[in-house]
């Protein structure tokens, strides 16, 4: 686990944890000033940010695989800039857009991990779903020993760790440069990429559709 929360905070992995949803978008905001093209957006440029290249590809990857499934044209950060750059490397605001709007892209879409933090919780064990001390009416009488007490502490229950992951994704105009959609949301015990992606890239869609935005973006099959 330690492993994993390392790599997570250079780049990003994730997953699926128990019965309820790993990803969960806990809040997005539409900017009100946003004017929508007359056509549909066509073309999206997809940025993750993050540091671990392998990682990064791989969520690029995913986005764009789910966006051209919704038959978006898609240009990948990747794809221009060299993977290695670092701040002093990244250009101009005015060159950056130039490159960028020279793809033909519409949009940008950016996932950033804004913060990592873990919570350890004690769970009670199944077996004991009442609390009473441990001999309470038994061979012993009373309250029993405490060797007898000693030995059933260990089947009580036991501390876990559970990590939080909060992320941003964001939707910016090419054209105007502006801020047009931003939601933030919580993957919680990342370790499987793959279920990760999938549970993130519904919850975003799904937050996109709630707000208005998706029907910006047209499916294969006009839906």
């Amino acid at each position: 686990m330690k492993k994993l929360a390392t790599s997570i905070v250079l780049g990003f992995a994730f997953l699926l944890v128990g019965c309820g949803p790993s990803t969960v978008v806990t809040g997005s905001w539409k900017n009100p000033a946003h004017v929508k093209k007359a056509e549909p957006y066509k073309h999206i440029f997809i940025a993750a940010m993050l540091s671990d290249v392998g990682i990064r590809t791989q969520l690029e990857d995913a986005i764009a695989q789910k966006a051209n499934s919704r038959g978006l044209i898609v240009t990948k950060s990747l794809d221009i800039f060299p993977p290695m750059m670092t701040k002093k490397d990244i250009p101009s605001e005015e060159k950056l857009m130039e490159i960028i709007k020279g793809t033909n892209s519409d949009l940008i879409l950016t996932v950033a991990v804004k913060s990592i933090k873990e919570e350890t919780r004690y769970v009670q064990s199944t077996a004991t779903p009442m609390y009473s001390p441990y001999g309470y009416g038994g061979a012993y009488g009373g309250y029993g020993g405490f060797y007898g007490y000693y030995g059933n502490s260990y089947n009580q229950g036991y501390y876990t760790t559970d990590q939080f992951v909060f992320l941003e994704t964001n939707l910016y105009d090419v054209e105007t440069g502006a801020l047009a959609w931003s939601a933030q949301s919580t993957s919680t015990n990342p370790s499987d990429f793959r279920t990760f992606s999938r549970e993130y890239l519904y919850a975003i869609l799904d937050r996109l559709k709630k707000d208005g935005l998706l029907r910006d973006i047209p499916t294969k099959s006009g839906k």
